[in-house]
């Protein structure tokens, strides 16, 4: 989308809604600011924004509303390199998340400290958690929801043995946001960077034809592909450590 024009519209909204005193709407445009300044890149006004919306909504006590600021203001200390701020948010909020049982939460929650254990090097912590998170974004996820999970689960096989199945699952995700018309410029920078690495692991024709199968997979295939590879690669990590 147009991170600049809806920053204009956040804030008009916020404007009106702090004229009419609406807590609840207030915190919801700051969130929605939190938002447009990440994507413009410029994420010290983001996290001002997102620290604001997670004091309204717990204020007003919009617990599952909480949930997802909360969600917004761990992922941006992470960009700002707040690493242990960023675990801190993610792991209480998993905890909140799976309290009240908001499974989403729980999922993305999953998801993001995955990519943080990967980042970290921690292979064997982050692998477990999208196998536990694979199946819920299954049942209460939306496509995009389940495609971006889907770009998680590439990004940790390309680190394994797992680099065709890695290879098929970003084809089938490239091919699903494109068809939706959906932009997320983390998850781009992450296919970006794991689509050079398995450049580097596989030959020219490989890595064609493992494009082109991965590209013609259904949704319901691609979710028990990416399960199978990810148990494949816990098992020889596993053998290894032995």
């Amino acid at each position: 989308g147009d991170p600049q024009t809806a920053q204009g519209l956040a804030e008009e909204a916020l404007r009106l809604y702090q004229t009419f005193g609406d807590s609840f709407g207030i915190a919801i445009s700051q969130q929605a600011l939190a938002y447009s300044f990440t994507e413009m890149n410029e994420p010290d006004r983001a996290q001002r924004m997102a620290e604001e919306s997670v004091r309204g909504f717990e204020a007003i006590g919009a617990e599952h509303r909480l949930l997802w600021a909360t969600r917004t203001l761990a992922y941006i200390s992470l960009l700002l390199g707040q690493n242990e701020r960023g675990r801190k948010l993610h792991e209480a909020n998993l905890l909140r998340a799976r309290n009240l049982g908001n499974r989403r939460v729980e999922a993305t929650t999953l998801g993001a400290l995955a990519l943080l254990c990967l980042h970290e090097g921690r292979l064997c912590d982050a692998l477990p958690m999208l196998i536990k998170n694979t199946p819920i974004f299954e049942e209460v996820g939306t496509t995009v929801d389940v495609a971006t999970n889907l770009t998680r689960i590439a990004a940790v096989l390309a680190t394994t043995d797992e680099v065709v199945a890695a290879t098929e699952l970003l084809a089938h995700t490239g091919a699903v946001f494109e068809e939706v018309g959906v932009d997320l410029k983390w998850v781009t920078r992450n296919n970006d960077e794991a689509q050079e690495h398995l450049h580097t692991q596989l030959n020219d024709e490989a890595f064609r034809a493992a494009w082109a199968t991965g590209a013609a997979l259904s949704t319901k295939d691609a979710i028990q592909l990416g399960m199978v590879a990810l148990a494949a690669a816990q098992e020889a990590l596993s053998v290894r450590a032995d």
